[in-house]
Order: structure tokens, then C-alpha cells, then sequence
């Protein structure tokens, strides 16, 4: 054992001659690493699940931020002496509709009355050699599902379009190896669709490369159409038979179908399921904010870990690494080199967002912002010296986010290889930045208020092989009884993925922790109140 282990998770000194598990009557005990969504959404699960099995549980969620949240980041812009004001989303900007586990859960928390919709089916624009062209509405795994979308939209060339029309006779790829989304693509739509909706999407979305992601790890349901219909257009149009188009739309389509909205928020910003959260998981776990995880290290054969947080020793049964992977690797480097080195070579891709205000009087007629939602820039077709790789226009999509005529932009900067603009400093960055709005909508003059929130190395990139990757760090996990993995670099990035992964985890924790000590699943531990609430 470390030196300097002076007792569990409590605080208190270990009863002489026990393991990990603890002396008959101690609860059971959880670290979680990491307070993004997936550290929230694994403690909240969890302590669901130990009130429904009876489980003693004292469950402490370590921090490094002051605040919990991790990428759910709703600002508060205030400009002209606080007569004017805003809420901006600076990390995760929406919910989608097609993965709804959020929005249950928002519904479970009581926020059902602060979900809000977009303003009306706007649809998106692509940015492409040099002009602003609309993405065709209601994408479904990157196939228009309207006929006159298709023929109007001057993204995809006549040749472009045509070769598009072909995939219906390409056949299917039946070996079920993984390929990038950009080969998948290539090899069923043509060259143009890579250029014109893979790569912008992927960009938007993942920060990502088309090139370098998995088709299985990022749009396995492409995949999955390819197999079950042989085609996509077939799958297309036994969707719209069935009437489940909304269903089985493709992330990055436009607008909203007569199933509902694709996009939610929350009237509050998207902070506030991250505040929820917090609250709804009740006495059973503690949150130390403001609290890094410097140190952790397996007991040994008695089971459970050690770990240093806050400069205290502390000790668990069971801990969860819910921060990237490069995090995870420094924690278990000194103890398990080749997990270390599994998780590190999972790549990540820095970002940065800025919140700029224009006054909404300066903003020309014509300008996208009065009829789209945004603007993807397709890479390595826009002009040279354009940072800005995506934008909302926040206050067209989000009406109610905004007091006043004002209009609020929500721009992206940096994509995985192109991250040359993050290295300015904040003005200069935020100077690139309304330069580019400038080109693209008209916002000319400075803002009346900007905000930048920098994401250094904050989005995973799925590459080719990486559910093969994560099936051997979760078998290499196992060698380390109670190391569980969550967060984004698994399954998913949205929230919808990071928190399916969390209840996944705390599902098979819950099961793990029900097998260490049965004798104490409804016995509280003297003078801890998080074990009193266990008894309660």
C-alpha cells in the first residue's frame, strides 16, 4: 500500500486487518475521476441503482475544474452595463432528437418545462470554394430524402449528382471490416459527397478528418444500412414507407421533419442538466470540485485502489476514469504501462468556440444569418487564411437566448490537422475570427461582446480499427477488478453517447460492487452521513 493511506474514501482511519472492501458495516465505495456529463451521469446512474438494489453506497466524484460539467458550458454575456444580455452554449451546443436519452433524462431531472426547439426548419449552409451553399434539408445517412432537394441543391455538381444516383447498383460490402467514413463514401456516393457533405459534417461535428475516422465507430448505422438494404437509397426510401425518416436521419441534416424538432435545448442552457444532475444524485455522492486526481494505484491483491485528490490520500473500492483517455494513461502509466499506452494512442483534436454580439441593425438584409441556422466550412476547399471551421448563428436558431435586437454568432475554430489558428492568443484569435464572420455574413465592425473558450485536446478521433482499440483496453481493464472506463473517447462524444456509456457503467459497477460484500448492502456506517443516507 502507498504510504501515507490514512483511511477510505470518508476520511476515517481503516479498520485494522481489512481489505479494500472494508469492515462488515462500511459502505461500499466509488471514486469517480472526472465531473463532465459522463462522471455526472455515471454517479447519478449509480446511485439509482443502489437505492432500487438496496446498496450501501458512499460515492466521491473528484473535479479538477471548479465547476462540474465538464463541456456542458452555458455562458452569460452581458454588454452596454448589463442593458444587454445573452446566453451562449461555449462547449455542447444542442440535444439531438434521434438519440433521446437526454431528453429523458431531462424529463426525469424536472426540466421537461425548460426544453426549448429551434425557431423553424432554417436548414444549413456549406461554406464551398468560396461561396455559401445550402445543405440539402432532411438528410438521411447523407442521402437527400426529397427528390426536389436534391435537383435544386447546387452543393453537388450534375456529374456529382448522377454519380450519387448510382449507388443504387454498387453492391454492398459484406466482410464487415472497418474502412474510413471518407472510403465508405467514396465508395458508394462518389468522390464529390466526400468533399461536399462527409468532410464538413465530420469536421463540424468531430472536429474530425473523413479520411483518418471509422465508418463502424462514428456512422455505424451507414454501415448497418449498407448490410440490411444493400443500398443506401434503398434504406432511404423503406425509412420513408415506414415513416421513420426522422428515425434514421443522418447527424448534420437540416431542419426538422413532421416527426418533431432535430435539435433541443434548454431555456436555461444546456449548464443546467449538468446543475440537475448534481442535485438528483443526493447525499450518496459527494462532489469535490476545484479537486485533481494526481495519483492512483491498485491495492494489490486484497482489491481496491488508492488514490491522492486534493493533496489527501483516499481509498475505494471501485473508481471510474471518466477524463480523456491521455488523463486515464497518466493515472495508470506507473502501474499498467500497456493499458497506458493503449490509451494514449487514442488521438484528440483541440477546438475553440467564441461567442461574438453584433447589434442587430448592422447585420445586411442578405445576410445568412436572417435565413439559416449556420455554416459549415468545408475543409481544404475554403480560400486560404479562414480559421473558422463552423458557426451558429445562435440567436436566428435560439431566439430565446438573446434580450433585445441583438444578434449572437457561436463560431468553432480548429479541426483535427488544422489547428494553426489555436496558437494565436485570445485577441488576435478572436480578431481572426470576426474577420471571417465578416466574409461569410456581413458582420462588419467589432463586437459588442466576445467570449473565447479554448477545448485543448478535447475531441477523440474515432480512427479506422477503434472498436477493435476499445474492446481491448476494456479486456485489458478486466485485469484490474473495479476499473471502470467511461467519458468520450469510447463510444461516442455527444451526450447522448456519454451518457449511455454512463448508465452502462453503472450498471456493471452496480453489479460489481452487489458481488464484494452482500453482508452490507442496508448496514450504514457509524458517524458518515453519506453512509446514514445509505440506511435512510
Amino acid at each position: 500500500m502507498p504510504a501515507g493511506v490514512d483511511g477510505r474514501l470518508s476520511g476515517r482511519p481503516a479498520a485494522p486487518g481489512t481489505g479494500a472492501a472494508g469492515a462488515a458495516g462500511a459502505p461500499l465505495r466509488v471514486a469517480i475521476v472526472g465531473g463532465g456529463i459522463s462522471g455526472l451521469g455515471v454517479a447519478y446512474y449509480l446511485a439509482r441503482e443502489a437505492r432500487q438494489g438496496g446498496l450501501c453506497l458512499e460515492c466521491h466524484l473528484f473535479e479538477a475544474e471548479r465547476q462540474p460539467g465538464g463541456k456542458l458550458r452555458t455562458a452569460r454575456l452581458t454588454w452596454e452595463a448589463g442593458r444587454g444580455e445573452a446566453l451562449v452554449e461555449l462547449g455542447a451546443e444542442s440535444l439531438v432528437s434521434y438519440k433521446p436519452r437526454p431528453l429523458q433524462l431531462a424529463r426525469e431531472l424536472g426540466l421537461e418545462d425548460q426544453l426549448v426547439s429551434p425557431a423553424g426548419p432554417l436548414g444549413t449552409l456549406i461554406f464551398r470554394r468560396g461561396r455559401l451553399r445550402r445543405l440539402p434539408a432532411g438528410l438521411m445517412g447523407l442521402v437527400p430524402t426529397s427528390l426536389g432537394e436534391w435537383v435544386r441543391t447546387d452543393l453537388v455538381s450534375w456529374p456529382g449528382k448522377l454519380r450519387m444516383a448510382l449507388e443504387w447498383l454498387v453492391p454492398p460490402r459484406r466482410d464487415g471490416a472497418d474502412e474510413s467514413l471518407a472510403c465508405f463514401v467514396r465508395r458508394r456516393l462518389g468522390q464529390e459527397a466526400v468533399e461536399a457533405l462527409a468532410q464538413p459534417l465530420l469536421a463540424g461535428i468531430h472536429g474530425g478528418d473523413a479520411e483518418r475516422l471509422s465508418v463502424l465507430a462514428v456512422f455505424p448505422r451507414l454501415r448497418e444500412q449498407e448490410t440490411r438494404y444493400g443500398s443506401l437509397l434503398r434504406a432511404m426510401l423503406a425509412a420513408r414507407g415506414a415513416g421513420s425518416g426522422a428515425a434514421g436521419r443522418a447527424p448534420g441534416g437540416s431542419g426538422g421533419t413532421s416527426a418533431g424538432p432535430g435539435f433541443w435545448s434548454l431555456r436555461g442552457g444546456l449548464g443546467q442538466l449538468a446543475a440537475a444532475l448534481k442535485r438528483a444524485c443526493g447525499p450518496t455522492v459527494q462532489v469535490h470540485t476545484g479537486c485533481r486526481v494526481d495519483e492512483l494505484a491498485p491495492l494489490g491483491p486484497e482489491g481496491g485502489f488508492w488514490l491522492r485528490a486534493g493533496g489527501r490520500p483516499w481509498q475505494a473500492d471501485a473508481v471510474v476514469l471518466a477524463v480523456p483517455a491521455w488523463e486515464a494513461a497518466r493515472l495508470v502509466a506507473p502501474w499498467d504501462p500497456v493499458l497506458a499506452r493503449g490509451l494514449g494512442a487514442i488521438r484528440y483534436a483541440s477546438v475553440a468556440v467564441a461567442a461574438l454580439v453584433y447589434p442587430a441593425a448592422a447585420v445586411p438584409r442578405q445576410s445568412p444569418v436572417w435565413r439559416s441556422s449556420g455554416v459549415l466550412v468545408a475543409p481544404g476547399q475554403d480560400p486560404p487564411g479562414l480559421c473558422v471551421s463552423a458557426c451558429t448563428w445562435f440567436s436566428t436558431k435560439w431566439p430565446h437566448s438573446v434580450r433585445g435586437p441583438w444578434v449572437v454568432v457561436r463560431a468553432s475554430v480548429g479541426r483535427d490537422g488544422q489547428e494553426e489558428a489555436l496558437q494565436k492568443n485570445d485577441a488576435e484569435l478572436l480578431q481572426a475570427v470576426q474577420e471571417d464572420l465578416s466574409r461569410l455574413a456581413g458582420l462588419a465592425g467589432p463586437a459588442a461582446a466576445a467570449r473565447l473558450q479554448r477545448w485543448p485536446l478535447s475531441l477523440p478521433q474515432y480512427e479506422v480499427g477503434h472498436r477493435e482499440r476499445v474492446r481491448a483496453l476494456e479486456e485489458r481493464c478486466g485485469l484490474h477488478p473495479g476499473l471502470f472506463l467511461a467519458g468520450a473517447a469510447w463510444n461516442g462524444a455527444g451526450v447522448a453517447d456519454c451518457l449511455e456509456r454512463a448508465e452502462q457503467v453503472a450498471s456493471r459497477l452496480a453489479a460489481f460492487l452487489g458481488q464484494q460484500a452482500p453482508a452490507r448492502n442496508s448496514v450504514s456506517r457509524e458517524g458518515s452521513p453519506l453512509a446514514r443516507s445509505c440506511a435512510g
